[in-house]
């Protein structure tokens, strides 16, 4: 039977697979057309139309679980045929057996009762069926001289569990390996049709894949598909271009294959038929001493493959994965199954470098609200590299120079800097619909504030101004939730000024610059809400116009604040709005509700007259607080023995103090010089 007599026969065959019941009895030269017509997967998508699946499935359902059984059973012949002696004619029906059971069970899955059609049996069937093809010598592995029953012998690479494999890794299987790979996730895919109150319940396909087949079957191919991702070569020979000219577009092809593959069924929170998925154990029990380095080392790689690119000098030198979301989530799966795996972090040579990529993910994608998801799964794994206080401590030590941010100053010259300015900007200029990530945000901030030994003047400035922004009346009384992140904020400043005094002077000095902030914070009333106290006629009249600027037409409820301590409507408009501006009495900043979409977060920003010139009672009350810090601190750079006072006057201490003092006002002057430049970089945004 010739080719287009065969697509001939496939058109014939879905007019009368759509119109009548086909017995099961049926010859098995009447199904050949399915395997033996089709050349590559392009064919077999045009032959077998989505449209006809479906029509199949309204009027004669009984004959999609015919198909798929003849299918599967074809694809099992064809695996027992092809371990003993490879047939050209036999590979081609295996891989065309699969392709027109990737495109059927793609439409199949859009059911929501595909298990009254498909039962157990052959779910279990079709999912052993689908493992043992990545394992068929000469299609998808390459024949050992010496035929082996073990399915660990035929792992595809070696890395994690497998450090020396028997297989070459090749391109050339690549191709197959994807085919194989694509029908599985389809295979997977039946809870993306499940509603989320029956997903826990409907896992039959999953169970069948990670636990039916043979326990050695599922755990090689975990193997494989790990280990592929981590063999991953995004440079190529690392030369420019290079990977370019080493695997075409294919090598990328199976591995994202295998990765999305390895994350569904890796999911530590299915519940499985038969015990935990095979899939979940690989990376729970991972050896410390070989095999953590080596994924850590590749996941870090391949994440930062993107901030990578972009420092190249010539365009597109260095190719540019696609697969970095998957990558981020891997990087979170093994803290799910993983216990230990932040303490393995911090016990590594490169501490901090685990947590630089996943800065970079949260800073890029906080510009875009499309890329909400990934800002989530980076706030959760910041959380949870910084509950380990050796990566925290970590963070202190010097960037690289292919570690700098493009867009930011390159003074910034520590981990804890570019923290800090992250934060920072992800409350100011992020998303407007994060709001519910500013606790896990300012909880990772915390962790991290009581190991930060000196913040650079800019950093500094903007963590003071973030806590600036969180005490404005129009943030703290926006939300049930906002007291908390204020106490967060005030937690983070208290840690660092405890523990690490001495290398913060120009945050110690921003902070007492805004001596009337805390004052007003103090002077806040904290009462219980049946105890019948009113607020003050001030404090009220505040709150009620911001309710009526919220209740307005067209007005939205504030999404975000800026560096002025402003609440701006999240609405996608980017007119300047007609706002309404109320000066609170104490505060040093000023609050603002907007209709318009806000423009740039930091140029904003205003020089208020209470925080940035100090008058004579706040300049005694600095010179009075410096001077008992510093005799706490034990050094004499801030000693009170030769300070000088209010009134200008030095004190009396004799010649030692007065050259001890003359050195604190110097050491006093290059802080204050700093903290103002920084004050004045964060004016000008």
């Amino acid at each position: 039977m010739g080719a287009s007599e065969s697509k001939l026969r496939i058109r014939e065959m879905a007019e009368e697979l759509r119109t009548s019941s086909i017995p099961p009895e049926r010859e098995q030269s009447w199904w050949a057309p399915l395997w033996e017509a089709p050349a590559n997967r392009q064919e077999v998508f045009t032959l077998i139309t989505q449209e006809t699946v479906r029509q199949i499935v309204e009027k004669q359902p009984q004959n999609i679980s015919l198909i798929i059984e003849q299918l599967v059973t074809r694809i099992e012949a064809c695996e027992r045929d092809l371990i003993t002696e490879y047939q050209g004619q036999i590979a081609s029906h295996l891989l065309n057996s699969i392709r027109c059971l990737t495109r059927i069970l793609s439409v199949r899955m859009e059911t929501s009762q595909e298990n009254a059609v498909l039962d157990e049996t052959l779910l279990e069937r079709t999912a052993e069926a689908l493992l043992r093809a990545l394992f068929v010598p000469q299609v998808t592995v390459d024949a050992l001289s010496s035929p082996s029953t073990s399915f660990m012998d035929y792992v595809w690479t070696a890395g994690v569990v497998v450090h020396k494999a028997k297989q070459v890794d090749s391109f050339k299987y690549d191709i197959a390996r994807a085919e194989v790979l694509d029908a599985i996730l389809v295979l997977s895919s039946a809870p993306m049709f499940t509603s989320p109150l029956a997903y826990p319940e409907q896992l039959p396909h999953r169970a069948a894949l990670a636990l039916v087949a043979p326990r050695e079957l599922s755990r090689a191919a975990a193997v494989s598909m790990l280990n592929t991702v981590l063999r991953y070569d995004d440079v190529g020979w690392g030369i420019p271009y290079g990977q370019h000219v080493v695997s075409g577009g294919e090598r990328e092809r199976v591995t994202v294959s295998a990765l999305q593959v390895f994350l569904v069924l890796s999911d530590p929170y299915g519940t499985y038929k038969h015990g935990v998925s095979a899939f979940s154990d690989i990376l729970h029990d991972l050896d410390d001493e070989k095999d953590i380095p080596f994924f850590l080392e590749n996941v870090l790689r391949l994440l930062m493959n993107h901030h990578n690119c972009l420092g190249t000098y010539l365009p597109g030198s260095q190719h540019r994965i696609v697969f970095s979301p998957e990558m981020l989530l891997l990087y979170f799966r093994a803290f799910e199954t993983r216990s230990s795996f932040s303490a393995e972090i911090g016990n590594s040579a490169f501490p901090a470098k685990a947590v630089f990529p996943v800065l970079y993910w949260i800073h890029e994608s906080g510009k875009s609200p499309q890329a909400l998801g990934i800002v989530h799964i980076c706030a959760f794994l910041l959380l949870h590299l910084t509950a380990e206080r050796d990566i925290c401590v970590a963070l202190n030590s010097k960037l690289s120079d292919k570690e700098v941010f493009f867009d930011l100053n390159s003074s910034f010259v520590s981990y804890a800097d570019v923290y800090t300015l992250v934060m920072f900007r992800l409350f100011v200029d992020g998303p407007g619909r994060i709001e519910s990530l500013h606790h896990c945000l300012l909880s990772s901030l915390a962790n991290v504030s009581a190991c930060l030994k000196s913040l650079s003047p800019a950093p500094a400035a903007k963590l003071v101004r973030l806590l600036e922004l969180l005490a404005a009346p129009a943030n703290l009384f926006c939300s049930p939730h906002a007291p908390e992140r204020l106490c967060f904020m005030l937690e983070i400043v208290n840690n660092i000024v405890q523990y690490h005094y001495e290398g913060n002077t120009v945050l110690v000095y921003l902070l007492l610059r805004r001596r009337r902030l805390f004052e007003a914070l103090n002077a806040l009333p904290f009462v219980s809400p049946d105890s019948g106290y009113r607020l003050p006629a001030a404090l009220r009249a505040e709150i009620d116009a911001l309710e009526r600027a919220q209740g307005a037409p067209g007005a939205q409820a504030p999404s975000r604040v800026d560096a002025a301590g402003s609440t701006h409507a999240g609405g996608e408009g980017s007119g300047e709005g007609s706002g309404e501006s109320v000066a609170p009495k104490d505060s040093g900043a000023s609050t603002q509700v907007s209709d318009g979409h806000f423009d740039g977060a930091e140029a904003g920003v205003s020089s208020q007259a209470g925080d940035r010139t100090a008058d004579g009672a706040e300049a005694g009350a600095s010179a009075q607080v410096d001077a008992g810090a510093g005799g706490e601190a034990g050094d004499g750079a801030e000693g009170d023995s030769g300070e000088k006072g209010s009134d200008g006057a030095p004190g009396a201490g004799g010649p030692a103090a007065e050259a001890e003092a003359t050195a604190g006002e110097a050491e006093n002057d290059s802080a204050m010089a700093a903290a103002e430049e920084a004050e004045a970089t964060v004016g000008r945004g």
